[in-house]
């Protein structure tokens, strides 16, 4: 395990040998620059590695060390619960008539087991009931279009039409969340319960109203998210995908009182300078556990590397940024980081 001090001091070493925020180096080194970049907060993170082979990567501050923890066929889209204690994570995720499902995965012993089958298995989110002590998976039937009968309309191969949400411990309890109108493949949730932001369905995105199952649409891009505090934050990707647009928790509590309302994003915010002199397209930006952290992969084709961004306490700009993964050894996909509460 990597105390605070000797993180630092691993940092301070990196510095002096010319190494930047925007080398990962060894893993000893990316270890000791994420317990600085968080304060000393335990960090693991889990990722889709594109290979070939495709693999479900994980990385953990405690160990210092990258390990594979599945090797599903392509789009794992991970998700850590809320205690850190495994990861939930899509398998096959062709679009095609066989559809996916989703697995689940201790962190400690590296344990997987299936999840979830049939039509509504397509991982979105998991959320905590604290008061209960349940985790939940939410999950939609989007990318269940065969694609011969999708042709080139990809609209169409994200497009679902229920989401619903099954307790981790006990798959087989259900319950249906929203099927009032067609879905996308992306939703996240507050910490409460009581909103979530996604997509409604691809490019659309919007708020939803878990209590009211009303859906408030505000904007179009890609690669929404929510905080997962109960701030209501929410951004999505737009068309330049070097920017996202931020809306505020006032946005949230306004579409509460009035599904009906006008909603703008309060800011627009630039998430593409991770590198000095680069202004790259991005992808897959997601919020972590903890609110002020991201992760994002910055897309040059299949070559594309994974980073983890931090925000400035007034959420206006992102202040620094860690590169996860090597662009030219290890391209990437989706990913979730947990960071300790």
């Amino acid at each position: 395990m990597i105390s605070m001090r000797t993180a630092l001091f691993v940092l301070l070493i990196s510095v002096a040998a010319g190494l930047s925020a925007a080398d990962s180096g060894t893993d000893a080194e990316l270890a000791a620059k994420l317990l600085a970049f968080t304060g000393g907060k335990r960090v693991k993170i889990a990722w889709e590695s594109r290979g070939p082979p495709n693999q479900l990567m994980a990385f953990d501050t405690q160990d210092a060390r990258r390990r594979v923890l599945a090797t599903p066929k392509k789009n794992n889209t991970p998700a850590i619960l809320r205690d850190g204690s495994a990861v939930v994570y899509n398998v096959d995720g062709d679009m095609g008539p066989k559809r996916v499902g989703c697995n689940i995965i201790d962190w400690a012993s590296g344990q997987d087991r299936p999840l979830l089958r049939g039509k509504v298995s397509y991982l979105m989110d998991v959320w905590r009931d604290e008061q209960a002590g349940v985790d939940w998976v939410y999950a939609s039937d989007s990318f269940c279009v065969n694609t011969d009968e999708a042709g080139a309309d990809i609209q169409a191969a994200y497009r679902g039409t229920e989401i619903r949400r099954f307790r981790v411990d006990k798959p087989e309890v259900g319950e249906l969340v929203y099927n009032a109108g067609p879905v996308g493949p992306w939703l996240n949730l507050s910490a409460d319960g009581k909103m979530a932001f996604g997509s409604f369905p691809w490019p659309r995105q919007g708020y939803l109203n878990l209590e009211t199952k009303k859906v408030t649409l505000v904007g179009e891009g890609c690669d929404s998210s929510m905080a997962p505090d109960n701030s209501y934050h929410a951004f999505h990707c737009i068309g330049n995908h070097t920017t996202v647009a931020f809306y505020d928790g006032s946005a949230a509590r306004k579409v509460q009182a009035n599904p009906k309302a006008g909603v703008g994003p309060t800011r627009e915010i630039t998430v593409n300078h991770m590198t000095p002199g680069e202004r790259p397209e991005v992808l897959f930006t997601r919020w972590s556990t903890h609110p002020r952290y991201f992760t994002l992969k910055d897309r040059e084709e299949d070559d594309g590397c994974l980073w983890i961004g931090r925000f400035d306490t007034s959420f206006t700009k992102v202040e620094a940024w860690i590169r996860i993964t090597s662009k030219r050894s290890e391209p990437c996909g989706w990913a979730h980081a947990w960071i300790q509460p």
